[in-house]
């Protein structure tokens, strides 16, 4: 068993090792609901395939740390007819090609499908974690829309108090 850092995407993943080496190949399905940056514990073997190379492929048995608590994405929505019944569900699409995880919307506070939104991820060990939508940036194809949850992604700050505006305009006063 090993405790590494991985990232996952498209439904398929890598896990870097602590101690170095090779990166850890996670098939599709073996990622146990773990997202890019994930803190996880792993099983993994080494196989030779057809081609006479050795390879090495794992699966995550259990998330330790969280690595990240919100996305920033559109909110979606799927309507799909199995026979008589209709299935609805609303969820948020990552904006980041890394994140595979869409997860389904509990509480959208507002948000209209089509928003560019940053969602709160609640994660339990499933494959299936839900959100929250906790601020709407506005209609994703908008420039200010993008423009905001790009800052946001990078964790730039935009809004300050009185106190630190007073404070850097004095600064700004001196030679």
């Amino acid at each position: 068993m090993e405790q590494n850092r991985g990232s996952f995407k498209s439904n398929f993943g890598f896990v870097s090792l602590e101690d170095g080496g090779d990166d850890i190949f996670i098939p599709g399905g073996n990622s146990r609901g773990a997202i890019d940056g994930d803190f996880v514990e792993i099983v993994y073997h080494k196989y030779t395939n057809r081609d006479g190379e050795t390879k090495t492929e794992g699966r995550v048995t259990k998330v330790l740390e969280i690595g990240r608590r919100t996305i920033i994405g559109t909110l979606c929505e799927e309507i799909t007819r199995h026979g008589r019944r209709v299935m609805y569900r609303v969820y948020v699409q990552p904006d980041d090609p890394k994140i595979s995880l869409w997860p389904m919307v509990k509480n959208a506070m507002g948000a209209c499908i089509g928003d560019k939104v940053e969602a709160l991820i609640r994660r339990d060990g499933t494959s299936h974690p839900d959100c929250d939508i906790v601020r709407i940036f506005g209609d994703t194809m908008s420039f200010e829309a993008n423009y905001s949850a790009i800052l946001a992604e990078g964790g730039i700050v935009t809004e300050f108090t009185p106190e630190e505006l007073s404070s850097a305009d004095e600064i700004s006063r001196e030679p």
